[in-house]
């Protein structure tokens, strides 16, 4: 028997005595920021050959639940007060409310970072009277802040996944992670094809703050749906309980926003709506003030180039 399905065998049992909202998985995710995927947008007209890819990239840390909800994620990246902060004053409470922003040397989790966040994991359970099952892989930030905090882990109770198979066995991993990276192109396809249509350079206003806001948006259309929990199912989360589910059954999550972002021209729309109706205004101040707001035709239009970066 291979630690694959040693871990399966034995992952009922483990899940024992928890609720759903109580299994969780945790894992980052690469995400460049400024880059649109394997297709670009141009303007009519500009050369696509010899075009420089962004290498600007953020540690996005992701933590959902077996019931599809997702908690708090982590924003790391390089710098503590980027420029684009500015516009908030440099106060990153005003940050959309499901993340925190943290940063190091080279914008990746490490053991400070984790362990800060076991510790106020555990209290935030602690207040609601619970006690979670956190699954991570071993990674050694996560192994090392997690042996600087275990003492004081009181409702949170950590199992590792099996090593060399997260691809397998890490919710994330089935589609979550890829769900994020998606839907946060999107937004900036989205964004692209505006300034195409008054004639700007595609990646005029885009800088982290904007970013940071897409990102919430992201989080807002994940939280509590069926994409997290298939995840879940996809990777052999079920108790003993559930029902016996086909394998062929359980759809890929993202192939449907992956055809519609990737593969098809991308669709002009209006602005999605924000993170959550308290911070309606709070959004409103992460937006430049000469940003430009477009009165789009009731039939959406679509954008004229959808190009390969060669």
């Amino acid at each position: 028997m291979n630690a694959v399905e040693e871990f399966k065998r034995v992952l009922p049992t483990l899940l024992k005595g928890y609720d759903k909202k109580d299994v969780l998985n945790g894992d980052e995710v690469g995400l460049y920021w400024e880059q649109s995927g394997k297709r670009t947008l141009l303007q009519q007209g500009t050369d696509p050959a010899g075009s420089k890819v962004s290498k600007k990239r953020i540690t996005v840390f992701i933590v959902a639940a077996m019931d599809g909800h997702m908690e708090q994620m982590i924003v790391i990246n390089q710098y503590s007060k980027p420029r684009a902060f500015s516009r908030i004053h440099y106060d990153t409470n005003k940050l959309p409310a499901c993340m925190q922003w943290k940063a190091t040397p080279k914008g990746w989790m490490n053991s400070t970072i984790f362990k800060e966040w076991l510790l106020y994991l555990n209290t935030t359970i602690e207040t609601q009277k619970r006690n979670v099952l956190l699954f991570l892989d071993n990674f050694s930030g996560h192994e090392c802040g997690f042996e600087l905090a275990k003492e004081h882990l009181t409702h949170v109770r950590v199992e590792w996944l099996p090593p060399n198979c997260t691809s397998l066995l890490q919710p994330i991993d089935q589609g979550i992670g890829n769900a994020l990276k998606i839907r946060y192109r999107k937004y900036l396809h989205e964004h692209m094809s505006k300034m195409i249509f008054i004639d700007k350079h595609p990646m005029e206003g885009v800088d982290m703050l904007r970013a940071c806001v897409w990102l919430g948006r992201v989080w807002n259309s994940l939280h509590n749906t069926s994409t997290v929990s298939r995840c879940f199912e996809k990777a052999g989360f079920r108790f003993e309980s559930d029902n016996e589910i086909i394998p062929d059954l359980i759809s890929d999550v993202v192939n449907h926003d992956e055809q519609d972002i990737l593969d098809q021209e991308v669709l002009i729309a209006g602005p999605p709506a924000v993170v959550d109706a308290d911070q309606v205004l709070e959004m409103i101040e992460l937006f430049d003030a000469k940003e430009i707001k477009l009165e789009m035709p009731k039939n959406r239009m679509t954008v004229v180039l959808n190009l390969k970066l060669k």
